[in-house]
Parts: structure tokens; sequence; C-alpha cells
């Protein structure tokens, strides 16, 4: 029983501890679970020219900030009446450099993706409803 016990406790532990990245940042990640707000949110196919025009616009934004080109590994990606999020690892395109995740809220205006809202380590903890109020037009089934 003692041994039983045990097992049970070191696999709770890992169920709270979930990936390294969660327990890096402490919970979570905003976007990682199955929140099913409104809306009839989609998950571009991939090579699509809708997820090529959202990456290419995250990747122009995370460019000038970091001065460096990366690819992403798409975790989610959820796009509903003109809004997207997003939840990406960066990493070089060679993949033998990998960067902190880094969340994303996009708007496509004018028939152009924008990125509206970044969110990077311990943010991306964030209360989807956090994102929902400062954003109140952007589809709560994206998150």
């Amino acid at each position: 029983m003692r041994h039983w016990l045990c097992t049970l406790a070191g696999a709770t532990a890992l169920l709270i501890v979930g990936t390294p990245t969660q327990a890096r940042y402490g919970g979570p990640l905003l976007g990682s679970g199955t929140h099913s707000g409104g809306g009839s949110a989609h998950t571009p196919a991939h090579n699509s020219a809708e997820r090529r025009a959202i990456m290419d616009a995250l990747r122009l934004k995370v460019g000038k900030a970091s001065g460096k080109y990366v690819v992403f590994n798409v975790q989610r990606l959820r796009v509903s009446r003109g809004w997207a999020w997003a939840l990406v690892r960066p990493q070089s395109p060679s993949g033998k450099t990998h960067y902190d995740p880094i969340g994303a809220l996009l708007h496509k205006h004018g028939g152009r993706w924008t990125v509206t809202h970044t969110l990077e380590g311990d943010s991306l903890t964030t209360d989807p409803a956090t994102l929902q109020a400062k954003y109140p037009d952007a589809s709560p089934g994206i998150f």
C-alpha cells in the first residue's frame, strides 16, 4: 500500500507540474487549455494563406524586437471573426536555438494581420478573461 501511495503522489506531482514550460512559468499557458467561449474559432490549415499571413505578421513583430529571424513551432493557433490567438515557441531556422514561448493576439484590419498584444514569460499564465476585458471585440473562442 505504501508503494502505491508513493507512486500515486509521484503521478500527482507530474500532473501538477505539467510541461517544462508550465513548470517554468508557474501554471498553464494562456491558450493551452480548452476554453470554449463564443464564436466559431478554427485553426488554419498548415501552409494555408491565412496561417502564413498570421505567422508573417508575428515574425515581423518578433524580428523587430529581437533583431533575429525566427521560425515558429506553433502550439496553438485559433482564429475567429478577424481575431487570432497564437501560442508559439520561436526558434532559429536551424532549430538549434530555442527562445521563450510567446502568446500573441492579432487582429485583421484592412486585409492585413497585425499584432495587437504579446505575452511572454510569466505573463503567459494570464487568465483569458483579462485579455477579453482589454480587447472586448476579440472573439472569446480563440483563447
